[in-house]
């Protein structure tokens, strides 16, 4: 599955474990990053998976693709903010964060092309 447009991704390490094709959101310092919970700021979309601290996780960041893990039905064109667990969730409320745009449909735990992004709802999708 192609995503959207080129990828933009940077090597962190992780503060723990991290889900892959899930949200990351800014770490213990700018070389970091740690599982993104419900409705969080994010850095990005973690493309590989950590089972650690320290080990090294692949991010694709804003302004690129990437492929995100949903955790229920969205439709093509659908803003996403990340879930308790990290996975993607359509934006339903002002000023929550949104971390992607969906590329195509799918339902939960499918894994879909997303264009990355970084900005605040002005409203629900």
């Amino acid at each position: 599955m192609a995503s959207s447009s080129e990828p933009r991704y940077r090597t962190f390490k992780a503060d723990g474990a991290i889900t892959q094709f899930s949200f990351v959101k800014y770490g213990t310092d700018t070389d970091h990053v740690a599982q993104a919970g419900a409705n969080e700021k994010c850095r990005g979309i973690a493309m590989t998976a950590a089972t650690a601290a320290e080990d090294k996780v692949e991010v694709a960041l804003p302004g690129g693709g990437g492929k995100l893990k949903l955790a229920e039905t969205v439709v093509g064109g659908n803003y996403l903010t990340s879930t308790a667990a990290g996975l993607g969730e359509v934006v339903d409320a002002a000023d929550e964060p949104v971390g992607a745009r969906a590329e195509n449909g799918g339902v939960a735990n499918d894994v879909i092309a997303v264009e990355v992004l970084d900005f605040k709802a002005s409203a629900s999708d």
